[in-house]
């Protein structure tokens, strides 16, 4: 029987949290709690808000009928326009922000930013619908920092997670895998990162996402690249994800 249990000094988890774990101000919280009580929690993977009880429909499927103009819900025949799912999504993150009591003016005013960006149709769904875990990682990176937690948010576009053009369907090219483990190495010996799942970044600087589920897909390429790094100093452990469905029965 797998058990979970604080990391020794030396090793590294990468700890990956759904939708339902970062659904709402109170689900951050408990990720904080997670992350600060064991050190070892290294390297935090998160999507983008999941649904809770006040949600009808999922933040990315709010982001991509802003970027189809309200077509993606009419194909499912709801009656959602693109201006009501813009609501949603800005709401959603309103309200996060305040009840985590963190400044996140500049959060808000960059998403609005980012939801009127003009692109070709398929970059356009791909930017849009990864707005979802840009943002999220940020303001989670920036509640660990006031509850006392040194983090930091470290973006695919910042750390060469290179992926391949096929929009909505991206491949990790290889040398995304050396890139990674260079610049997480450097970040992690001062503090935890905070990295947004389900998109990587095109040679071109275009953002591409994975198929729906990307983020548990982000979550096994870090792991899986990390831990040959590690055999010499411990192991990364992979008991936490049995162990976060368990405290968060609703993780996808």
């Amino acid at each position: 029987m797998l058990e979970e249990s604080k990391a020794p000094e030396g090793d590294i988890i990468v700890s990956k949290f759904g939708g339902s774990s970062v659904a709402n101000a109170g689900q951050i919280k408990k990720v904080g709690n997670i992350v600060q009580n064991d050190p070892g929690r290294k390297v935090v993977v998160v999507s983008a808000p999941g649904k809770d009880s006040s949600d009808s429909e999922k933040i990315t499927d709010h982001l991509i009928n802003i970027a189809t103009e309200g077509k993606h819900f009419l194909q499912q025949r709801k009656e959602i326009s693109a201006s009501e799912s813009l609501k949603a999504v800005t709401g959603k993150f309103s309200g996060i922000i305040r009840d985590l009591g963190i400044d996140g003016e500049d959060i808000l005013k960059g998403l609005k930013a980012d939801l009127k960006k003009s692109l070709p149709a398929n970059m356009k769904i791909d930017f849009y619908a990864s707005r979802g875990e840009h943002y999220n990682s940020i303001v989670i990176a920036r509640y660990l920092e006031s509850a006392g937690i040194h983090a930091k948010t470290l973006l695919p576009e910042e750390m060469g997670f290179h992926v391949t053009e096929e929009f909505g369907n991206a491949k990790v090219i290889p040398i995304s895998y050396k890139n990674i483990k260079k610049k997480i190495l450097s970040e992690i010996n001062s503090g935890l990162v905070v990295i947004p799942g389900f998109y990587g970044i095109t040679e071109k600087g275009d953002v591409a996402i994975f198929s729906r589920g990307g983020s548990d897909l982000t979550g096994v390429k870090l792991h899986t690249r990390l831990m040959p790094l590690y055999m010499k100093t411990g192991q990364i452990q992979t008991g936490y994800t049995r162990w976060i469905r368990e405290k968060f029965p609703g993780q996808r």
